[in-house]
């Protein structure tokens, strides 16, 4: 008999016998350790959404500029903020 996993490989009886043998012998296969589910942090600190109303063609441009410099919107718009309050210091 052949059984389908869920990202489509197939398995056959002989297969899932030798999984369970190497089980039984205590080898677990992959990698095992904390799962982290989402995107990594980017502060220690609550973050907070702001928003703000611009035209669409500004917005088209800003996510082309972003593109060419391999950022996404928020990346670059946190790139700006930051930039911003270090020329004055705050």
């Amino acid at each position: 008999m052949q059984y389908v996993t869920r990202e489509g490989g197939v398995l056959t009886d002989r297969d899932i016998e030798e999984i369970a043998e190497r089980l039984e012998r205590g080898e677990l296969p992959g990698k095992w350790g904390r799962i982290l589910v989402g995107r990594p942090r980017i502060s220690s600190e609550q973050l907070k959404l702001i928003g703000v109303k611009v035209p669409e063609s500004t917005v088209r441009a800003f996510d082309e500029k972003a593109a060419r410099n391999g950022q996404t919107r928020s990346q670059r718009l946190r790139q700006l903020i930051e930039r911003d309050l270090n020329e004055d210091g705050a």
